[in-house]
């Protein structure tokens, strides 16, 4: 509750309805989510993507500032308001009952998040802030090319077979470069470094080039 940004929906706090039900109290927000978007139009003009990246990396980086990991950004996270800004949804549930939601055990590990958007080190059970720019490359990749960027994946194909995939580092995410400038390039590679170390931050990410061009 203590956290407002123009790029976070408010959250208000939550109830329990007969010791069973959770329901988040939440900012209202009517225009749809980017998954909505992109069912209507298949994918996203570069541009116009670029703009929802920045909402989205100016909300995690609040939300990091405040030691808090989203775990689960994607694009039905990712909600539009009237005035087309973006503004990252389900962070409560991240912040306050993770352990109660989007979990599943795998081994001695906790995975929590959407398996095709996890990085790494968050299908290994070990996320961290860094885990939230891995998602936002794939979503970025997902937005403007219409698919998402592992050609092993199938409506059949296993969750649990992608996180483990995923975490071994024999699933990684493919991209055209060449269909890309170089700024957006430098842009994807920056969210899809393969370790956290070389990973960048979302503070570092608004600084690139690919936001001012």
């Amino acid at each position: 509750e203590s956290i407002h940004d123009p790029h976070i929906v408010d959250y208000f706090g939550f109830a329990i309805l007969d010791n069973r039900v959770i329901v988040l109290i939440m900012e209202c927000v009517i225009a749809g989510s980017l998954a909505r978007l992109l069912s209507s139009f298949r994918h996203l003009p570069t541009t116009t993507t670029v703009n929802f990246m920045r909402d989205v990396l100016r909300g995690l980086s609040k939300l990091h500032q405040s030691g808090i990991i989203h775990r689960d950004v994607k694009p039905q996270n990712v909600l539009i308001t009237t005035h087309g800004t973006c503004k990252l949804s389900d962070f409560g549930a991240s912040a306050i009952l993770a352990s109660m939601a989007r979990s599943e055990a795998l081994g001695r590990y906790t995975v929590q998040g959407t398996p095709v958007y996890l990085s790494p080190e968050a299908a290994r059970g070990q996320a961290c802030t860094k885990s939230d720019i891995w998602s936002v490359g794939i979503m970025f990749l997902q937005l403007t090319t219409g698919a998402l960027p592992y050609d092993q994946i199938t409506p059949d194909t296993d969750p649990m077979a992608v996180v483990l995939q995923i975490g071994s580092g024999r699933m990684r995410p493919k991209f055209d470069k060449s269909a890309f400038p170089e700024v957006t390039v430098q842009f994807v590679e920056g969210c899809l470094a393969p370790t956290v170390e070389q990973r960048l931050t979302a503070a570092e990410l608004l600084e690139l080039s690919f936001f001012f061009v």
